[in-house]
């Protein structure tokens, strides 16, 4: 989950979202300064890489597969959240987004669509390297070989003489 800070209750965003029927949804201020996820007696290294994971999950990624696409993930996590929308709370705790400006909510973060869309990019150009590696290995495998060929000397009977 995203940082994000309590400020004020909002009936407004409660009448308009389909997350939760009760007037105790709550509108949260996000906090971007160095934010790092933090739990008592748990090193913040180690919470981090399990909040990337989780979310890179999420996003469709396999974070052993995709080590080298992670950091889609870390910028994913740490996107603010794009006016006008704002992060909400339910009375039953779970995180919402509302668009003050047409009512829209949501459940995933404004911005996720754009990481995910940006890993499944990256993951085609990656593909498309290893492809092109790939050809240009075997074109130079090739090469050798008949550079090979050409210093061997010719098996062939008929070219004796």
């Amino acid at each position: 989950m995203k940082a994000v800070n309590e400020t004020k209750a909002s009936s407004s965003a409660s009448k308009h979202a389909d997350h939760d029927n009760s007037e105790s949804t709550v509108v949260l201020e996000e906090q971007r300064d160095g934010y790092e996820p933090t739990e008592e007696g748990i090193p913040n290294s180690y919470l981090r890489a399990i909040e990337i994971n989780e979310y890179a999950t999420y996003m469709g990624m396999d974070p052993g597969a995709d080590k080298d696409l992670l950091w889609i993930a870390k910028e994913g996590l740490k996107a603010p959240v794009p006016g006008p929308w704002k992060p909400c709370r339910t009375a039953k705790g779970d995180i919402y987004y509302f668009n003050f400006e047409n009512g829209q909510s949501s459940w995933e973060h404004p911005c996720d669509q754009h990481y995910k869309k940006l890993y499944q990019q990256e993951k085609e150009k990656r593909k498309r390297l290893a492809d092109i590696r790939l050809s240009q290995r075997r074109e130079e495998e090739k090469r050798a070989a008949k550079q090979m060929q050409a210093t061997i000397p010719s098996c062939d009977p008929s070219d004796r003489n």
